[in-house]
Formats: structure tokens, C-alpha cells, sequence
């Protein structure tokens, strides 16, 4: 019977929610999912040698803490640290998961072009409610609408700057 060690990580309130409603709320670290690996990858060996007395780290402000377990094996071989430059890329790419998500249940659920606005408005409580987000207290409607604008945008000039299949030069 394989044992489970708990590793504990600071994260926003409202990535909390939207990880423990696409992934349940037992967190495994392991290859399975793509966030499984990425919390592999970001564990390390707590020794002295890793540690700097002389440089202060920047307290990271984050209100929640994200819970997942390693196993035995992952313990001993891998580690179980969480040093704070990893705390920091693995918000980053559960904030970029939650962009995603975000731009394509909109995309999916706004409804007619001509209708942009009142039909995304619809789909971003709709988003809140299927991910168990609560409108303007877990995250702002203004920041919800922000993130799906700013990764549309991005995806519009990333295929601007890629070439078409076959012409690379």
C-alpha cells in the first residue's frame, strides 16, 4: 500500500475553485495531467545547500493554499519543497489553464457575433457558475472579462505571426 505525503502550495481563491472543479478535490502528483506533472516538476529537496540566508525572499501574497499529495517514492527521490519562484510559475500556469478555459466556454457559449457583449456577458456567469466561482467575490466581472480579452488578443496575434503550413520561408 503505497503512502501519501500532503505538499501544500499558496494560490488565489478563485484558481482553487477552478482546480478543484476540473481535477476533484484530491490532488495527485503525477503524470497523469498536465498539472499533476507541472507540480512533479516544481518539487525539489529541502537541503542547506539549496537555502541562502544572505537573500530575502519577497513574501508571496496569496490567500489560499492548494493541497495535493506525493507519494513515497516522490518524497525521498524528488522532494517535497516548494521553493517560492516555483509557487509563483505554478499560479502562472493555472492562471493561464483558467484563461483558456475561460476563452473557449465563452466561445462556445456566447451565442450570435452580431451580439458580442450581452451574449459574453451571459457566458461569463455562466462560466462562474459551471467552475462554482461566486460573481464579484471570488473574482471581479471586470477581471474575468479582461482575461478572456487579453488571451483572444494574444491568440489573434499568434496566428498573425505564424506562417502558413508549408511556407516557411
Amino acid at each position: 500500500m503505497a503512502k501519501y505525503y500532503s505538499v501544500k502550495v499558496p494560490i488565489k481563491p478563485y484558481l482553487k475553485k477552478y482546480v478543484h472543479r476540473l481535477y476533484g478535490n484530491e490532488l495527485f502528483a503525477n503524470r497523469s495531467t498536465a498539472l499533476g506533472a507541472f507540480l512533479c516538476l516544481s518539487l525539489e529537496k529541502n537541503v542547506y545547500e539549496n537555502r541562502n540566508p544572505t537573500r530575502q525572499e519577497k513574501k508571496i501574497l496569496f490567500t489560499d493554499t492548494l493541497q495535493f499529495y506525493i507519494n513515497e517514492w516522490q518524497f525521498a527521490g524528488i522532494g517535497y519543497d516548494v521553493p517560492p519562484a516555483s509557487v509563483v510559475i505554478i499560479n502562472s500556469f493555472i492562471d493561464s489553464l483558467f484563461s483558456e478555459s475561460l476563452y473557449q466556454y465563452c466561445t462556445n457559449h456566447s451565442g450570435e457575433a452580431s451580439h458580442r457583449y450581452k451574449g459574453y456577458n451571459k457566458a461569463y456567469y455562466k462560466f462562474c457558475i459551471d467552475y462554482g466561482l461566486e460573481p464579484d467575490v471570488d473574482i471581479t466581472m471586470d477581471a474575468l472579462k479582461k482575461k478572456e480579452y487579453r488571451y483572444r488578443e494574444h491568440l489573434k496575434k499568434k496566428a498573425i505571426n505564424t506562417p502558413p503550413p508549408g511556407k516557411l520561408f
